[in-house]
């Protein structure tokens, strides 16, 4: 343990419990939380490695290789490696109370503000914001930069999720030769039962939480703490604000003891569908404004670019990529021998669709994400989508073959562009904590906010899981027809439909 002398140099955060007491967690530091996040890449790498190796060896049993299997072993690959990249740390956070294997080993705990345990949301809040945390490139130079400004070393995406990192360092009794007479009146009466305490919340860790004691030992664990924080409050006044050994190890068990005992229910699947049947429509429904406003800024440029590339299909190299424009005009020559937009290899659709899924889930993040930024990533990332698909549409148009393009984007389109808007109205809500937080501060309104976006974002996720299995398996087919696809189009926006209203009428 350090030395008292020594504590008030480290970072500290106050927190109120139920029992109007006080204690404080230790920030946790750069260079801890950098070590940390090393030892999760290394082990994320060597995750990574095995997935590729294993696919690799299932790949060669088979002696054509890529036919049969293969395509299915390529789509699960592509799944499992986007799943590594943006799951690995919301999983662990969300099923070890806050803790990756890096943070377990380096003593680091990832908890809400007032010091309780990290909910699923508020991990995978603070984690989506990564891919703004983590600029320039992969540096994390605005990561590291918001956490050693902010007081209590939060990043963008803690502060988003209302989350703290903390250290949790072991805490042991030993002698002060500055305690008062009063100090050590309450350290020999109750030095005894923060030993046991200590011993207890070591015991309740390993076994994963409150959940795993019967009813009788969580009261006894409910007494014992109530006990200890009634110590604290005791040993605060008697040092005066004094640092002390004691209340060091004080601060420390009840902190433990805190976290266990207002940790969160664990997950089930019935909460799970509860909270994507009537959480995540519900909250559709009440953000109708920012998704409105974020539909405007993707169909608007889109509207604008289509009509001006009709008008002037000479101004459409200029900002359309010149793979498109040869894709455009290969698809001349493909409309007139009554092929479909893209060739339509029917055995690797499933690679396809999981390719497809992977991008686009990414840039609903994006869209998400660039809300912290005051909702400016987020305008720039719908203004330029909108305008990338209103170009192209007019340069199909303006070759005289649009319905080539309907005709493939019909089947999946609903939905795909629904998530995008959707993903934009959660990245506006983040935008509007910060430059229109009403009469919170800023601070909480991007908190409430952000659980309500990440919401948001879970139900995006689910419409391009369908939308991509459509693009991958539905829209290449080349022999259906035009009214067909849009027949799949309609029925798609019924589904949608009910999936917003699927929760009305319940209690």
């Amino acid at each position: 343990m350090a030395a008292p002398a020594l504590q008030t140099l480290d970072a500290v955060v106050d927190v109120e419990t139920p029992e109007q007491v006080v204690f404080s967690y230790t920030v946790a530091g750069i260079g801890s939380r950098a070590a940390a996040a090393l030892i999760d890449y290394l082990l994320s790498v060597a995750a990574i490695l095995v997935i590729v190796t294993a696919a690799v060896a299932i790949m060669g049993t088979s002696r054509t290789h890529l036919a049969g299997s293969g395509p299915w072993v390529i789509a699960v690959l592509i799944a499992l490696l986007f799943a590594m990249f943006w799951g690995y740390y919301v999983l662990f956070e969300a099923l070890w109370d806050g803790q990756t294997p890096g943070k377990r080993r380096l003593g680091l705990r990832v908890v809400r503000d007032g010091g309780y345990s990290i909910t699923f949301g508020a991990s995978a809040a603070r984690n989506l914001m990564r891919i703004v945390d983590l600029q320039p490139g992969f540096s994390y130079g605005v990561g590291m930069i918001t956490a050693i400004l902010s007081p209590s070393g939060k990043r963008l995406g803690d502060y988003a999720a209302g989350t703290i990192v903390v250290r949790e360092r072991p805490a042991t009794l030993t002698s002060d030769p500055a305690a008062t007479t009063e100090e050590r009146s309450i350290i020999a009466q109750a030095a005894p039962r923060w030993r046991e305490f200590g011993l207890l919340l070591t015991t309740v860790q390993r076994r994963r939480g409150l959940r795993a004691l019967s009813e009788a030992e969580v009261s006894d664990f409910v007494a014992r703490y109530r006990e200890i924080s009634a110590d604290l409050a005791r040993l605060q006044t008697a040092t005066h604000g004094r640092q002390s050994a004691a209340l060091f190890t004080l601060n420390r068990l009840v902190a433990g003891g805190h976290n266990l005992l207002y940790r969160e229910r664990r997950l089930t699947p019935r909460s799970v569908w509860t909270y994507l049947t009537t959480t995540v429509p519900r909250e559709i429904r009440r953000s109708a404004l920012p998704i409105g406003i974020a539909a405007a800024l993707l169909f608007g440029p889109g509207a604008i670019a289509y009509t001006a590339v009709v008008t002037h299909p000479a101004i459409a190299p200029t900002f359309l990529p010149p793979g498109m424009l040869d894709r455009a005009d290969a698809g001349v020559e493909r409309a007139r021998n009554g092929e479909g937009y893209v060739p339509d290899p029917e055995l690797f659709r499933p690679v396809m669709s999981s390719a497809i899924i992977a991008n686009n889930v990414q840039v609903t993040f994006l869209a998400f994400a660039g809300g912290i930024l005051a909702g400016a990533g987020t305008v720039a990332a719908l203004v330029f989508n909108g305008i990338d698909l209103g170009g192209v549409l007019g340069l199909y148009q303006s070759k005289g073959i649009l319905p080539l393009i309907v005709a493939f984007v019909a089947p999946h389109g609903v939905l795909e562009l629904s998530a995008i808007c959707i993903a934009g109205g959660a990245g506006l809500l983040l935008g509007s904590a910060i430059l229109l937080p009403g009469a919170l501060t800023r601070r909480e309104a991007l908190v409430i906010r952000g659980r309500r976006a990440i919401t948001l974002i879970a139900g995006t996720t689910i419409l391009l899981i369908f939308a991509g299995a459509l693009e991958g398996f539905v829209s290449p087919i080349p022999w259906w027809t035009l009214q067909q696809k849009l027949a799949v189009s309609g029925m798609t926006a019924l589904l949608l439909g009910l999936f917003v209203n699927l929760d009305r009428g319940r209690v």
